[in-house]
């Protein structure tokens, strides 16, 4: 799931960073934001099963009325950005477990397919005495 959180956090913030300067990149970031948001709740799920135990949500609770008190309080609450740094680094955990995972089971495959042959070919009697 990281490499999958990284490409779209990586695609749509720098979409929307680019696109910024034309105003849509706005509607684009608050988008995002939602998603890691999202992502990270995400991430909580799996976790619990895992663990056992419930893993409660750190965000800030939102004020029950005014659309930009609302926003103002998710882009300032250190766990919105806590949970983006989160989801970035489980890009490139997953492709280097990925690449471990991969390294270990070829050698396994490779260790079962190889043939049972000897270091050093062994010398045939006719080639010993110099026949052919």
């Amino acid at each position: 799931m990281g490499t999958l959180w990284l490409a779209i956090l990586a695609t749509g913030l720098s979409v929307s960073i680019g696109t910024a300067i034309v105003i849509v990149g706005f509607v684009g970031l608050a988008l995002m934001l939602l998603i890691w948001r999202f992502g990270a709740d995400l991430e909580r799920e799996r976790a619990s099963l895992v663990l056992g135990a419930p893993i409660r949500r750190a965000h800030r609770p939102l004020p029950p009325t005014g659309f930009f008190q609302r926003w103002r309080v998710r882009v300032t609450d250190p766990a919105t950005w806590k949970d983006l740094a989160f989801l970035l680094i489980l890009g490139p955990l997953g492709i280097a477990t990925a690449i471990v995972y991969g390294a270990i089971w070829s050698a396994a495959i490779a260790g079962i397919a190889a043939p049972r042959s000897p270091r050093r070919h062994p010398t045939t009697p006719s080639s010993a005495a110099g026949g052919r």
